[in-house]
């Protein structure tokens, strides 16, 4: 790319409306403009409002910004590619900041310039500087931006994998790419066909979701995916790391009973109380947590890489994570009492 310096007129520059971060906020209107893409930059989510604020405030001290925009030129036209929150901060500032406003501080911004870009230099672009850079996208939005890449691009998936980094990325991106069409394929359309708004923040769950363990028990115990949103809908299933559970408790029926009545919480109950009896303890749980505690420092390296990656150790991972939900429960509670 053969990149140019400048210092360009703020208004002479479009924000990017297929800019993935921001794009599922976009889709509710027909006709996005310059007012609807700063609106989702100013809260794309939810989730990343505190950074916006941040980066804000940071630029507002620093009185500008240390890193050039990229800017792609076509004709006469000048399109964001990488730094769309930075550009919309200094439309902000140059509307609203009326002690710097006769000095046309927030007038001009750095940028570099390439004409003509490739759309696969774009995506590349967007790739490296979000899904394997410091300002990562939220998980549904990479998920939606590399399954667009893949299935409606056609850019082979081996091509995705190298520009994110290699076979490093190789699960990941396949796994948010799957998570992604289950999501869209059982839940969004589910909602939709209801009248209501899918929420990307339960992408987590279809992201946990593609965890062999989780879909071997809901397909072994005579259940659906569509089944599964069904329980993500009607918030049988809490959080994302409640799907780890699934495989237990639909294997259990109590505990799957419970947890079709109500969530994977009250059926945990249901668990344990079995797991207690089946073990035949009866030791007060000061003594069982110096215990654990005891063997818990003498786990090696190597056990907890094969608790990571290993599928052998779903149980025993499992296990651990059911430890420190109930852990974080009592301590919360100590907590609130305390005060």
């Amino acid at each position: 790319m053969n990149n140019k310096f400048k210092y360009l007129d703020i208004n002479s520059i479009e924000l990017d409306k297929d800019n993935p971060r921001i794009k599922r906020m976009l889709e509710i209107y027909e006709t996005p403009g310059s007012r609807e893409i700063a609106l989702a930059l100013n809260n794309p989510g939810g989730e990343n409002t505190t950074s916006y604020d941040a980066l804000k405030e940071s630029i507002k001290i620093s009185q500008g910004i240390i890193h050039p925009i990229l800017v792609n030129k076509v004709d006469d036209k000048l399109t964001v590619i990488e730094g769309n929150t930075r550009l919309q901060i200094y439309k902000e500032f140059a509307k609203n900041d009326h002690e710097n406003k006769a000095t046309g501080l927030w007038d001009s911004i750095p940028a570099m310039v390439t004409e003509d870009m490739e759309q696969e230099e774009i995506e590349a672009i967007r790739l490296q500087s979000h899904l394997v850079g410091a300002r990562d996208w939220d998980p549904y939005s990479k998920a939606k931006y590399l399954y667009n890449l893949s299935e409606v691009e056609m850019l082979p998936l081996d091509r995705i994998i190298a520009l994110c980094g290699g076979n490093a990325r190789k699960n990941q991106i396949i796994t948010l790419i799957s998570g992604y069409k289950d999501m869209e394929n059982y839940y969004s359309e589910k909602m939709k066909s209801n009248g209501d708004i899918p929420n990307p923040k339960v992408f987590s769950y279809f992201e946990e979701l593609q965890k062999n363990s989780a879909k071997d028990a809901i397909t072994y115990n005579d259940y659906t995916f569509d089944d599964f949103a069904d329980w993500v809908i009607n918030k049988n299933i809490e959080t994302a790391q409640s799907v780890r559970q699934l495989r237990k408790i639909l294997n259990n029926k109590k505990a799957r009973n419970k947890f079709l009545q109500t969530n994977v919480g009250e059926a945990m109950k249901i668990l344990a109380v079995e797991e207690h009896k089946e073990d035949g303890l009866d030791l007060p749980y000061e003594i069982l947590a110096k215990e654990l505690i005891f063997h818990l420092n003498k786990i090696e390296f190597q056990e907890v890489v094969n608790l990571a990656v290993n599928p052998e150790y779903d149980n025993k991972r499992d296990i651990l994570y059911d430890l420190k939900d109930q852990l974080e429960f009592i301590i919360d509670e100590i907590e609130e009492k305390k005060e």
